[in-house]
């Protein structure tokens, strides 16, 4: 078996289909489709049984819901293919590919990671678009381990977090021992994904487009910025600054200035939330490192940034008794997104 294809399954019945059929049309049949359905409640479980019963390359896990990083780790139990592939099930191939990046695994002499240069992006109006990370293969090649990191982290403002954008060599995996945070939800691709290189010794780019993410879909993990989603991603910026302080390096300063940056994305949305969940949460920022790692030599742009404006109207807005007001202020100096 040279692919195994995994994708976690949360009431995604309006997509999953498409997702499914997306890859079972491949040309290259040395593969499996792990289907994990995680518990889901409007029939997307069903769905998967009956595929199963179609195609005998189609296997389903069914689960208590435990979230996305459970779902894929049970994926990785399971799968027995040389090669690991993760899609999203909301999202979905646009052509004939496993045989293209097959070749190109095998003429390279089986690298351990293949880093998808270009992929298409779906908006909610159904317009695709070709997006590109912008490396080069000339470059990327050459590199491994911290090196692949570093590169992939300060060559683009982009975040290219997500564990869909590679195919991984499932021994590198196995050998290392490397399973997602389980009950992380936001950030836990970016974890995952960082060990994984770490420990690998030969990459490549793969330039041709297949992969199409939609973008802002109503539901999804990206999209639903939760109080448990503000937490779960400083959980992960946490641990690698925890990392990091124990056993400073380069590329340690660069992840977490990475992390840190991209949470700086996220706290905007500690407005929505009540007083309590507020002052927990800047708390647990203060008490971090995480502004120090913002404001580094590596800090990398925030691409989304609030304008100064918006910020000001909404403090403004705030009642003014709150005690917690100043402190917010203090942190969106820092982050850069407003002036004092």
């Amino acid at each position: 078996m040279f692919f195994s294809v995994i994708v976690p399954v949360y009431n995604v019945k309006s997509y999953l289909r498409q997702c499914i059929e997306s890859i079972l049309m491949q040309s290259c049949t040395d593969m499996e489709l792990l289907l994990v359905d995680d518990g889901s409640t409007d029939g997307s479980g069903t769905i998967c049984d009956e595929y199963s019963k179609k195609d005998i390359r189609v296997k389903v896990i069914h689960k208590k819901n435990g979230g996305v990083s459970d779902a894929r780790n049970q994926g990785l139990y399971a799968a027995k293919g040389k090669y690991i592939i993760f899609v999203d099930a909301d999202d979905y191939w646009e052509t004939d590919i496993l045989s293209s990046i097959k070749e190109k695994i095998v003429s390279t002499g089986e690298p351990d990671l293949i880093f998808t240069n270009n992929e298409y992006r779906e908006l909610p109006n159904g317009k695709k678009n070709i997006f590109t990370c912008g490396f080069s293969s000339n470059d990327f090649d050459s590199l491994n381990g911290e090196a692949t990191l570093e590169y992939l982290l300060t060559k683009t403002d982009y975040n290219l977090f997500s564990v869909w954008r590679g195919i991984f060599k499932t021994s590198v995996i196995k050998n290392n021992k490397i399973l997602f945070e389980k009950g992380v939800t936001v950030g836990e691709d970016a974890d995952w994904l960082f060990r994984f290189i770490l420990c690998t010794r030969n990459n490549i780019l793969f330039e041709t487009p297949f992969y199409v993410y939609r973008v802002n879909r109503i539901g999804s993990a990206m999209s639903t910025k939760s109080k448990k989603a503000l937490s779960s991603y400083l959980s992960i910026v946490k641990k690698w600054i925890d990392i990091n302080s124990k056993s400073p390096s380069n590329i340690g300063e660069i992840i977490c200035s990475k992390l840190s940056n991209n949470y700086a994305e996220y706290f905007k949305y500690i407005f929505f939330y009540e007083k309590e969940f507020r002052e927990k949460l800047i708390y647990e920022i203060n008490k971090s490192n995480l502004l120090s790692y913002v404001n580094s030599p590596y800090g990398i742009k925030i691409k989304y940034k609030i304008q100064k404006k918006g910020f000001n109207k909404i403090l403004k807005n705030l009642n003014r008794k709150w005690k917690a007001k100043q402190k917010i202020k203090n942190i969106l100096v820092k982050l850069r997104l407003i002036n004092r």
